[in-house]
Order: structure tokens, then sequence, then C-alpha cells
């Protein structure tokens, strides 16, 4: 039994690592292959115990994902008793050091990545002004969070050396296992917020955790050994290749290298290592609404529908209204022309004029429709200035 469970986890770690969906910048075909070799088959599935899935990119805490990591579980139960049967016991230990290895280097490249995106500010960004404005109570809990960890800099840059620096650990033989206590550490954290924030990497997250203690189970044994029964054993080395030590320095560079390339292609390549300053489209930011006319008539701004305009760097025209209710609108800039072109849910398109005066901070907007003629003119707001996002630090309270 216990061999089984042994052979189990290395295959169902081994096949989730193989397919299970990741945003490789080298391999970014990854995910079409996962979708390929198993959409059609989970559809049928899904539609045989008459449940509808919706996102068939396999994406973070997805139904899709799920029927994907159970038919991975059902797919390694299957091919254990093969294993176990056609393999010999030195067959099964190549196959145990090789999925070992791969675990090894792929739980690395996933610190890595995860670690370089907080410290460059790529995964806890700058919250965009429309959140800034949201009343506190009306944001979801992920969100809350998010925004929270976006406006500090320092807690980033913290949180991304806690990560890197036990990847890169976990790269060497004599340092693997003091990083891998260091990241299961770190793993469990993360697993706890993403499960008390409702943040969709809870099934991600708890599968790096499953692999962070299976390759810690020779440490976990020498530990137990050493505080309970008060005695100490060597710890084995795990990767014993009957190749030239030269050789093998070679190969290790070239991956450790394509590994650091892969985690840190995206900044190479755009040459933004601090999203907090990266420059932002135009018009980015928040505008407050000075007047509403509307066929002539202005009303008062305590009485016009629209509050606040935001301009997201995703491209989107967000209008809030004095209730605090968000209405987003995808938007195309026409700069030839001043028009805006938004675009609803339902894919109704409405074009806009504009005129913004960059000296005088002004932004007005036209519309006419149906014989109604709209006028809106805003200024911008300087949300930078948001108490948010100041740089507060304190020794004392007092």
């Amino acid at each position: 039994m216990k061999q089984f469970l042994k052979i189990f986890l290395l295959s169902f770690i081994g096949l989730t690592i193989l397919f299970i969906p990741m945003t490789w910048n080298l391999f970014p075909f990854h995910s079409q292959i996962n979708s390929f070799v198993f959409g059609s088959i989970l559809k049928q599935i899904a539609f045989s115990i008459n449940t509808e899935i919706v996102l068939f990119d396999f994406s973070s805490d997805s139904k899709g994902l799920y029927f994907l990591l159970s038919f991975l579980a059902i797919l390694s139960v299957i091919l254990t008793p093969f294993l176990l049967r056609f393999f010999s016991q030195n067959q099964l230990e190549k196959f145990k050091t090789y999925i070992v290895l791969i675990a090894t280097y792929y739980f690395a490249v996933i610190l890595m990545k995860y670690g370089f995106d907080k410290v460059f500010k790529a995964q806890f960004y700058l919250p965009e002004p429309n959140i800034l404005y949201t009343p506190f109570g009306n944001l979801d809990k992920d969100i809350l969070f998010w925004s929270t960890m976006g406006t500090s800099y320092s807690y980033n840059l913290f949180m991304g050396f806690m990560e890197i620096i036990p990847a890169i650990l976990i790269l060497f033989n004599r340092t693997r296992q003091i990083g891998l206590l260091i990241s299961l550490g770190v793993l469990i954290n993360v697993l706890a917020i993403n499960l008390s924030f409702d943040i969709s990497v809870k099934l991600f997250s708890a599968f790096l955790i499953l692999i962070n203690l299976y390759l810690l189970i020779p440490t976990l044994g020498i530990l137990w050994n050493l505080f309970i029964l008060n005695s100490v054993i060597r710890l084995k080395i795990q990767f014993n290749f009957s190749i030239p030590k030269s050789t093998k320095i070679i190969i290790k560079t070239i991956v450790i290298c394509l590994l650091l390339l892969e985690s840190l292609f995206p900044y190479l390549n755009s040459g933004n290592f601090n999203d907090d300053i990266s420059k932002r489209p135009f018009l980015h930011g928040a505008y407050v609404v000075q007047e509403f006319n509307q066929n002539g008539i202005i009303l008062n701004t305590r009485n016009s529908p629209v509050k606040r305009l935001f301009f997201h760097r995703d491209g989107y025209l967000i209008f809030q209204n004095q209730q605090d209710e968000m209405t987003d609108y995808k938007l195309e800039i026409n700069p030839i022309k001043n028009t805006f072109i938004l675009t609803d849910y339902e894919l109704n398109k409405t074009t806009i004029s504009y005129s913004y005066s960059k000296r005088d901070r002004l932004l007005k907007l036209s519309s006419t429709k149906n014989g109604d003629t709209l006028l809106i003119k805003t200024k911008t707001i300087n949300w930078q200035k948001l108490p948010a996002l100041q740089k507060q630090f304190h020794w004392t309270v007092d």
C-alpha cells in the first residue's frame, strides 16, 4: 500500500505539472495543448453528469480545473498498478528520480515567477482610481486585499524576496532542504490568504504545498529522528546520474539560466521594473463632474446622474453615480476624430466626442442620441494624493 501511494503521488504530480495550465513565456502554447488534449473529454464527462463548465481554459479554481485534476488523479490510479507490475525496482527508482527532479525545478521556477511578480509590482499593482474612490464596504474581500497589498511597495519587495530566496536555495543540493522549509511556511500563509479572502488560486496553491511536502519528506524524516528519537542520519543524495561532473554542471547552468529567463522575460522585454511608476495611457485617472448639461438644462452636481469618471489602464471608461455605483464600458479612443467609442456588455456601441485641456486639466464629453444632447464637463482629480497612496511610517504613536 505504501509503495502504491508513493507511485500514485509521483504519477499525479508528474501529470499535473505537465497538464495544469500555466502561463509560460518560453512555451506560450502550453494552455492550448491542455485544451486540445482534455477539452472534449472533460466536456463529455461534464455533460454526462449534467454539469455546465463555462471556463474550459482550466483557469484558477474554475470547474474545468477541478475536473482536470480529478481526471488526472483517476488516470494516476489507473497508471500506478501498470508501473508496479511492469517496472523493475531499479526502473521505479529512476522514475522517482526524474519526477522529483522535474518537480524540484518546476517548484523553484513557480516561486521565482511569483516572487519577481511581487518585486516588480506586477501581481499586487497600484490600485486603480476607481477602486480608490469606491466605498470600503462596497468592495469584495479579494479586491480589498489585492488593493491594500498594492499600496505598499516595501512589503511587496519583502514578500517577493521571501519567494525568490528559497527558490534559489532549492536549485542547489546543499541548500535545497532549507529552501523547502522556508517555502513551506510561505505557501501555508499564501493558502491561508487565498482561503480567508476568497482569492481564486486556492487549488493551485494547495497543489504547490503538496509538491513542497513531497520534496520535504527526507528532511521531515531527519527532523523526526533528531528531535523525537534523538538520533542523527545523513541525508541521501536525491539525484545521482551517471554523467561526468563537468557535463552535469553545464546542463544545470543552462537549466538555471532558462528558469531565470522564464521568470524575468516580461520585465526584460518591457523594461518595466516597477509598475507603480510605469507610464499610464492617455487620460488615465479620475475626473470629478463639474457640470452636467442635458438638452440645455444644467443640473446641480449633487443631482447629476454622474459623480465621477475613471479611465482604467486596461482600456475602460467607468462612470460613478451619486450612490457610488460603478458602470464600466470598454473604451476605444480615436485621437484623430477626438471621439470615444464605448462598448457595453451586450456589445452595444456609443460614440462620444471629447476635448481635453492639459493646462486646465479639463475634460469635456458631448454626445447626441435620439434627439437628446448631453454635455459633461469634468476636471482631473489628483488621486495620487489620496492618503492610501502616501508613504507613511511612524516609530511612535504620539
